[in-house]
């Protein structure tokens, strides 16, 4: 269509009418959709009351002609039918139904009771899951109810509620929540599986984090899995236990002598502490207000601590949050390999700082973890840490990879640092921020359309206008208002004598900060990965962008592997490709080695200099 093709060329030709179309929708993406149509979570209308009704492989007609004594599976099933009508009576009567129900399902797998007493395979079980979910309910779980009353609930009843050794040693769990109470949309790789016991969400209520350990290295509202397990009663004890099993660490569960799959759902949790913990809103007050969220900074795990795993760390873009990190956390999740492997990390800043300030936050976060998990600095897990960085977060993971030597203090002042007037404590916070070493536990490196040289939408009029009135963090006006008071505004590069610079100033392709951190020397070993979004593929390569960064800001000399998706976007954390290379990194490390690395052809061959 010639109309087609005249606008498509005078879009070319006229890049700033492009950068400005680009600039409202992009615009639109943040405060709409929060940077990606991200992965979303409901809660069931009916999820509590799905319990009163018979779970598959549980008949609810009349049951077969059994003596209870001789077929615990026929009793178990009699008693479960009458605590599903119990509970529309009374909770607390229902509960001892619930229980008994569970105790003849236990022992019916104890005694084979199954096809031989005329039943289909997997009715123990299915009858089981069903009966100790009922008992849950009926005790006292789910949204909204304390997880301390449900133990002294179950307590009354005669049953431990207990977790499983080394799982949730720190953590003091508030709710617990079942998963199948939600569902949830467009998740690329959902990780449920059917098998013994009921798959939970731990809703733990956010606590005082700033510099408490551990607390800090829990997300505010943090939600994760487990898996509830019934076991039957000991002799001489005559109490029951349930137990909470990690389902990130066991596949399988002993239970009346045998091996059982367990029960498994390790997306829902996810979804909804990346969705529904208030992400949407922080991503862009912290942008627009980075003093409110201060407290929340920092590296967080996704699941309970486990010793031995490998520190996977994934640092989220400008006017974003960890929730467009959803898809890859969950794939990494999904995989069992990888999940058995990796012990993942979210990082949440402000985005409205400068990128020191950012990479300051988390070298401490991340060193205050290790110290707290690792005090002796034993595990050698932890020196194979992989770090990975989208948008703004790639220029970020490089500072965490580099050496500062004096770039930065040459990009921000005309003297030397040390001929600079200043109080000890400002001197402290600027010395830690400018002056650095690559964290050491870091030896890769995946970049996700990381905007290495900027974007030209931090140069238009708006974006500009926008950098001037966000406020700065507190402590960085502090520390500028400071040496201009002893030092006039002349120890400033012309570029910071007005202001202090904002995350937008570091993204302009002009900024001196970009330039600095291309010129940080890299650990020496470091394996550096790179993929790229070709929003329009038809386009000649000095062309190319992703919709918000040019192909040339995103690409990555030093990279040992290259992946570039054609028709993608910026926002390309949910691409299926994205997923795929990134397991593929993980799989290779730390076995693999720079020279099996070398080898490896870029996914899509591309012609740049």
């Amino acid at each position: 269509m010639p109309g087609a093709e005249s606008n498509l060329r005078h879009m070319i030709v006229r890049p700033g009418r492009f950068a400005w179309a680009v600039l409202i929708a992009a615009s639109f993406a943040v405060i709409v959709s929060g940077c990606v149509l991200e992965p979303k979570i409901v809660k069931k209308p009916t999820g509590a009351l799905r319990s009163l009704v018979p779970a598959p492989g549980v008949e609810s007609g009349p049951l077969p002609e059994h003596d209870p004594a001789s077929c615990p599976l026929a009793h178990a099933r009699f008693v479960l039918n009458r605590a599903r009508i119990g509970r529309l009576f009374s909770s607390r009567t229902a509960a001892r139904d619930y229980r008994d129900a569970l105790a003849l399902a236990i022992k019916a797998m104890e005694t084979g009771c199954g096809e031989s007493c005329g039943h289909h395979g997997g009715s123990a079980i299915h009858t089981y899951d069903k009966a100790l979910e009922g008992l849950l309910r009926a005790a006292g779980a789910g949204q909204g109810k304390d997880a301390r009353v449900l133990a002294q609930q179950l307590d009354v009843l005669g049953v431990d509620l207990i977790a499983s050794a080394g799982f949730m040693t720190d953590v003091e769990p508030d709710e617990f929540w079942f998963a199948r109470d939600y569902a949830t949309f467009r998740v690329r790789e959902p990780m449920r599986s059917h098998g013994l016991g009921v798959p939970l969400i731990v809703f733990k209520k956010p606590r005082p984090r700033d510099e408490v350990i551990p607390e800090m290295f829990f997300p505010p509202y943090w939600k994760f899995a487990a898996t509830a397990v019934a076991r039957p009663a000991e002799a001489g004890n005559g109490r029951m236990t349930i137990e909470l099993v990690d389902p990130m660490e066991w596949d399988a569960v002993p239970l009346a002598g045998t091996p059982r799959p367990l029960a498994k759902d390790l997306t829902t949790p996810l979804i909804h502490l990346l969705s529904h913990s208030g992400y949407r809103d922080k991503s862009r007050r912290g942008l627009f207000f980075p003093n409110r969220l201060a407290d929340e900074e920092g590296v967080m795990l996704t699941h309970p601590y486990r010793p031995g795993k490998i520190p996977f760390v994934v640092i989220h873009g400008m006017g974003c949050s960890p929730r467009i990190m959803a898809d890859i956390v969950n794939s990494v999740n999904a995989d069992p390999v990888l999940r058995s492997r990796y012990q993942v990390m979210i990082v949440y800043y402000t985005t409205g700082d400068t990128i020191l300030q950012d990479s300051a936050v988390i070298r401490r976060a991340f060193a205050a973890m290790r110290n707290y998990y690792d005090p002796a600095h034993a595990e050698s897990a932890w020196d194979q840490a992989v770090v990975l960085g989208h948008s703004l977060g790639g220029p970020i993971a490089r500072v965490l990879t580099s050496y500062s030597d004096n770039e930065f203090e040459q990009a921000i002042f005309t003297r030397p640092w040390d001929q600079i007037q200043l109080s000890e404590p400002m001197r402290q916070a600027g010395q830690e921020a400018i002056f650095f070493e690559p964290v050491p536990e870091f030896k890769r490196l995946i970049h996700v359309a990381s905007t290495m040289k900027g974007s030209r939408l931090a140069d238009q009029v708006e974006a500009r206008a926008l950098s001037r009135v966000i406020p700065r963090r507190r402590q960085l006006q502090q520390f500028y208002d400071e040496i201009v008071q002893f030092n006039g505004k002349d120890v400033f590069q012309p570029e910071y004598r007005d202001r202090p610079p904002s995350s937008i100033d570091n993204q302009s392709p002009e900024s001196p900060f970009l330039a600095a951190a291309a010129k940080l020397r890299q650990t020496p070993g470091l394996i550096t990965h790179s993929i790229q979004a070709d929003w329009f593929p038809f386009l000649p390569v000095h062309a190319k962008t992703d919709g918000l960064v040019s192909f040339d800001s995103s690409y990555i000399p030093e990279a040992s592997t290259q992946l570039i998706l054609p028709w993608q976007d910026h926002f390309c954390t949910h691409d299926h490709r994205t997923l795929a290379e990134i397991k593929r990194i993980l799989h290779e490390h730390p076995s693999a080695g720079t020279a099996y690395l070398q080898n490896v052809a870029p996914a899509i061959p591309v012609e740049y200099p």
